[in-house]
């Protein structure tokens, strides 16, 4: 069925702010642990001050750890000109297409590509089904030890052919929309509580659902892409992928960097190494054992009590912004008086606080407190 086009460009603000529930901010998001979209009303707020401060209407605005995107596509609502970074290859793909100030001349063509990669996804292709041979069982309803269960069968052949798909038969410019929307698809249809350190087990072997079988509309749902959804407001866009502390030492200055680093020692490059295997559509080198997690993955000084110390006061110093909100939480591994410490050198500064539920979908999260607090450091630069 064809989709309206004016539909896909999403009205998420209005002359009476932000419509936080709008589909852009609220839908097409990777499901992403740290994902701050039940903050972004916290997170605005914050900026909202800083532009009465600046006495701005529009700000030049840097997300640093972009991750989801999400704080990303609310600060173009405030932004003329956004760049957005993170480190991982899947979140540029993804920020890259959703960022985009995308030309409704094209989403004629778009659709039809979008269309065509849904009816073909189980058509035999030349793909080397790396997905499917190596994450999904040979057959769902006899799922033999030892097997990887990350996907249905069927999913995981619908994500090698349409990955190959899109790179052999797509329009070279519509190609990161598809794949955009491919990265989200196979983030939500999986046999994981979130996070790709493992998946759902019965007595020891790969079980859609685990022994309770839960959430299985979601697990074994088909994937079908969608067209991506647009914000009806447009800015000047940069998207990145670099070390972040590495990419404030060569960009101009900013009215307001937002910095929402790793807090605690669990690695994003392990936890998603699966979105970057499908973002990239090649064969890796992976270990042998469970999870079948690649042998190489981006890691982070933020995973390290005393690196990640060191790598804050760094990224502090080397930002060039008039302000700089950074996002943690009190149980991060930066302890409250170092982060007082770190800020107290490069100017004036606060926190604003907020209870929040946490993400507690994996066994090595399962202990953690129901509530932490979300603190948001805000710096006023000397």
């Amino acid at each position: 069925m064809r989709i309206f086009q004016d539909s896909l460009f999403s009205e998420d603000c209005s002359k009476n702010g932000i419509d936080f529930s709008s589909k852009y901010l609220s839908s097409h998001l990777i499901t992403y642990l740290g994902n701050k979209r039940k903050l972004l009303p916290f997170l605005n707020n914050a900026i909202q001050e800083i532009k009465i401060e600046l006495n701005k209407d529009s700000l030049v605005m840097l997300d640093g750890f972009a991750g989801s995107g999400v704080v990303s596509r609310m600060m173009k609502y405030h932004a003329s000109k956004l760049i957005s970074n993170d480190i991982e290859s899947y979140t540029y793909t993804v920020n890259k297409a959703y960022l985009a100030n995308f030309d409704k001349k094209n989403l004629e063509r778009l659709q039809r590509s979008i269309e065509y990669l849904n009816k073909n996804k189980y058509r035999h292709t030349a793909s080397d089904y790396f997905i499917t041979h190596h994450y999904s069982p040979k057959n769902d309803h006899n799922i033999m030890p030892g097997e990887r269960v990350f996907y249905t069968r069927a999913n995981a052949l619908a994500i090698d052919n349409i990955r190959y798909l899109i790179d052999s038969e797509i329009d070279p410019d519509l190609r990161i929309f598809c794949l955009a929307n491919l990265i989200v698809k196979a983030s939500i249809h999986n046999n994981t509580s979130g996070v790709f350190k493992g998946f759902h087990k019965k007595d020891g072997i790969g079980h859609f659902g685990g022994k309770g079988e839960n959430a299985l509309n979601r697990i074994k749902g088909e994937i079908i892409l969608d067209v991506p959804i647009f914000s009806s407001r447009n800015c000047e866009v940069q998207v990145h992928q670099e070390d972040t502390n590495k990419l404030v030492t060569h960009l101009e200055k900013v009215d307001v960097a937002y910095f929402d680093p790793p807090y605690n020692q669990h690695p994003y490059g392990s936890n998603y190494f699966m979105l970057n295997i499908i973002n990239e559509g090649k064969q890796v080198e992976i270990q042998d054992g469970v999870s079948g997690i690649v042998k190489e993955w981006n890691k982070s000084a933020y995973n390290k009590k005393k690196e990640a110390i060191e790598a804050m006061d760094e990224l502090v110093k080397n930002t060039k912004a008039k302000y700089i909100l950074i996002s943690y939480n009190d149980e991060g591994i930066i302890p409250l008086p170092s982060f007082e410490r770190i800020l107290s050198q490069y100017g004036e500064w606060h926190v604003k606080e907020k209870d929040y539920n946490t993400y507690r979908g994996s066994r090595n999260l399962n202990n953690r407190n129901i509530k932490v607090k979300e603190l948001l450091w805000v710096l006023k630069k000397h």
